[in-house]
């Protein structure tokens, strides 16, 4: 008799991503299976009068290709009709296929920019957000009730296709909907990586069709592979991610420099200051961005953004008379936020989705990140500003004089395994111990569904100088996130240094 097989593999803030290997608490051909099968069985009761539709895409890791077809034929298995890519796309791609096709779900074989040995699954509903926490729920609990001999295999080859090749233009032609073009009087140059990843066709093909002709692609990063081997940690978020295509830039004179993470929903970009390119914060993408569409007359609507995200925003749309939403960690709230437009008729007034990690969205046409928007925007900023013998960093830093300069740090300590669980949810337990106090004036638990939110596992601590720190278990990864928005000098200085957790947390509430 065949050992029992079960998973116990979970949903965070970007899906369920983990280490490959034969482990049933890994990614591995058993554990999609099942996790598939639990995405059949929740789609087959809600849709049970309806033909299932399912769109499914895979990034450059090594598997994803093979979990792509693994999930194919579980879902043809039960009776559900696939779209499946024929070619590595990025993550922003499928999620616009699923409403392009008229499926009821989309799948992303990803691990988005963790290291080589991790792969992971990312699911969306009918209207291209990722699923809801409360959706999530429910097929988490179908997961760790199935077993690997309840999956069904019995492939039905007349319900598997090809995801056409419009998809893509049509996502393009969307993405160029939304970017209001700019004249090329004094050409740019820029250099782009796709970090090995998904992103080098889309990318060069938006920035042909918009009259980029200065361009120039990083030869090695350009080449999907699943090894990463130029960059172990394919995070544009990292310097050391950057280091390649910025000596590419060096070399053909570049005005700016991009990355994009391997499933190509995050962008990373560097800015040339006279003798280096200056690496932007996730923030600072996210301000020049929205700066850039209010200097060129994008007037009323709504910037959503992540409450971990600067509220240099806030201070930017208070100016213009414009409204700032702030949703939970995950870029889908903001697609919820895309959704509820759309339903009330108003989606127009969306203006600019900006999460800290590096995820924008710079249109409605997806309701997740998209680097290939944000790219073509980014891009025509830096043309806007050449075209005024303008620099784009002396515009940050004008804003910077005007709003006053917060330094932005996030902290991530890593804890490993099922003991590194337990040890992240002490430290939460500890701090949510912790009361205002005359350093830290104010304590906010969001467990308590501030502001009509969701309840999350997350704190933030607001001190009497402006300080703020706000503390979450990451969705995605092992690790305990600190984010930091400092104003007062003693602060800045003290976290200047590295700093064991433990250390950091006695100092910071003694």
């Amino acid at each position: 008799m065949e050992r029992e097989y079960k998973t116990s593999l979970k949903f965070g803030t970007g899906g369920i991503r983990e280490k490959m290997g034969l482990r049933p608490s890994q990614m591995n051909e058993k554990t999609v299976a099942i996790i598939t099968q639990a995405v059949a069985n929740y789609l087959k009761t809600q849709y049970k009068d309806s033909e299932i539709r399912v769109s499914i895409g895979y990034d450059s890791r090594r598997n994803s290709d093979f979990f792509a077809s693994v999930s194919k034929k579980v879902l043809s298995s039960n009776g559900i009709k696939t779209y499946t890519f024929k070619e590595l796309m990025p993550t922003p791609v499928l999620a616009y296929s699923i409403e392009h096709l008229h499926c009821q779900a989309g799948i992303m074989i990803t691990a988005s920019h963790n290291s080589k040995e991790y792969n992971g699954y990312k699911v969306y509903g009918s209207s291209g957000v990722q699923l809801t926490p409360e959706v999530a729920r429910i097929v988490q609990q179908e997961i760790l009730q199935l077993d690997y001999a309840d999956v069904l295999f019995h492939e039905n080859e007349d319900l598997e296709y090809e995801v056409p090749e419009a998809v893509l233009f049509g996502f393009l032609e969307q993405v160029e909907s939304a970017v209001v073009p700019v004249e090329k009087t004094v050409p740019i140059t820029i250099a782009f990586s796709a970090l090995h990843g998904t992103s080098t066709v889309p990318a060069r093909m938006i920035l042909e069709r918009n009259g980029f002709d200065h361009v120039v692609f990083e030869p090695q990063q350009c080449v999907p592979d699943p090894e990463f081997v130029t960059c172990p940690s394919p995070n544009p978020e990292e310097k050391g991610a950057m280091e390649q295509v910025m000596e590419l830039g060096k070399d053909c004179k570049a005005d700016v420099v991009f990355a994009t993470d391997p499933d190509g929903d995050r962008l990373g970009v560097g800015l040339w200051n006279g003798t280096d390119y200056t690496l932007l914060s996730g923030n600072e993408i996210g301000v020049l961005l929205y700066d850039y569409l209010l200097a060129t007359g994008k007037e009323g609507g709504k910037v959503f953004k992540t409450i971990v995200t600067t509220d240099l925003l806030d201070d930017l749309a208070k100016e213009h008379g414009q409204e700032v939403v702030s949703v939970l960690n995950g870029f889908k709230y903001i697609g919820d936020q895309v959704n509820l437009l759309f339903e009330q008729g108003r989606e127009d007034e969306f203006i600019l989705g900006v999460e800290e990690n590096y995820g924008y969205l710079v249109g409605s046409y997806v309701k997740d990140k998209d680097s290939i928007g944000a790219l073509l925007l980014f891009a025509n900023m830096v043309q806007y500003y050449k075209n005024l013998n303008k620099d784009p960093l002396n515009r940050l830093q004008e804003i910077y004089d005007q709003y006053g300069y917060r330094e932005q740090k996030v902290v991530s300590y890593t804890f490993e395994g099922e003991a590194g669980k337990k040890k992240i949810e002490e430290y939460m337990e500890m701090l949510r111990s912790i009361e205002p106090n005359d350093v830290w004036i104010e304590k906010i638990d969001y467990m308590d569904g501030i502001n009509g939110l969701p309840k999350a596992n997350i704190l933030k601590f607001v001190s009497k100088d402006k300080d703020s720190l706000i503390i979450r278990p990451s969705g995605t990864e092992p690790k305990l996130k600190l984010y930091f928005s400092l104003n007062s000098d003693e602060l800045k200085e003290f976290m200047g240094m590295a700093r064991p957790l433990d250390v950091v947390l006695g100092e910071l509430f003694e």
